[in-house]
C-alpha cells in the first residue's frame, strides 16, 4: 500500500505507476496492480473534501480581505468627499467675505468722492457767486465751476475703477486657490482609482 499526501500525490503516484508497469505485448495496455491502483483511488477520494474545505476557507478569507478593502475605500471616498465639501464652504464663505469687504470699501470711496464733489461744487458756486459783478468774470466763473465739477466727476470715475480692479483682483485670487483645491481633490479621487 502506498501512502501520499493529498490529491496530487495520489495522482503523481498514479502516473508514475502507470509509467513504470510492464507493457502488454502487441498493445498499447499495460499490467498494473489492481490493489495498488484501488487504494491510490480511494486516498483521492478521502483527500478530496479536505482539500475542497481548505479551498473554501482560501476563498473566504479572500472575500473577508475584499469587503475589509471595500470598506477602507468607500470610508476613503467618504473622507476625500467631506474635506471637499469643506474646502469649497470656507472658499464660498471667503469669497462672501471678500465681496462684502469689497462692496463696503467701494461705497465709502463713492460717499467720499460725491463728499468732495459737493464741497468743490459749492466752493465753485461761492466764487462764482462772488465774481457775478461783471458779465466775462460770471462767464469765467461758470467755466471753472464747470472745469472742477468734470475734474470732480473724473475723479470719482478713476476711484470707481480703481476699487473695481481690487475687487476683480481679490476674486481673481480666489478662484486660483479654489482651482488648487480642486486640482487636489481630483488627485485623491485618481489615487483612489488606482487602488
Amino acid at each position: 500500500m502506498t501512502n501520499t499526501h493529498g490529491v496530487e500525490g495520489v495522482l503523481d503516484a498514479i502516473c508514475d505507476a502507470l509509467a513504470s508497469a510492464r507493457g502488454v505485448p502487441m498493445s498499447a495496455s499495460v499490467l498494473v496492480n489492481r490493489a495498488e491502483m484501488l487504494d491510490l483511488v480511494e486516498q483521492a477520494r478521502q483527500a478530496l473534501p479536505a482539500e475542497l474545505h481548505d479551498a473554501a476557507d482560501v476563498l473566504a478569507s479572500a472575500q473577508a480581505h475584499r469587503a475589509s478593502a471595500q470598506a477602507d475605500a468607500d470610508q476613503t471616498v467618504d473622507d476625500a468627499r467631506t474635506r471637499a465639501e469643506q474646502v469649497l464652504a470656507d472658499a464660498r464663505a471667503a469669497s462672501e467675505q471678500m465681496m462684502s469687504d469689497a462692496r463696503a470699501s467701494t461705497e465709502q470711496v463713492l460717499a467720499d468722492a460725491r463728499a468732495s464733489t459737493e464741497q468743490m461744487l459749492t466752493e465753485a458756486r461761492a466764487q462764482a457767486d462772488r465774481m457775478v459783478a461783471a458779465e466775462q468774470v460770471a462767464i469765467e466763473a461758470e467755466a471753472e465751476a464747470e472745469r472742477v465739477a468734470r475734474e470732480a466727476h473724473d475723479e470719482a470715475q478713476s476711484l470707481r475703477r480703481d476699487a473695481d480692479d481690487y475687487c476683480d483682483q481679490r476674486l481673481a485670487d480666489l478662484e486660483a486657490d479654489l482651482s488648487k483645491a480642486l486640482t487636489q481633490v481630483q488627485a485623491g479621487r485618481d489615487r483612489l482609482a488606482t487602488r
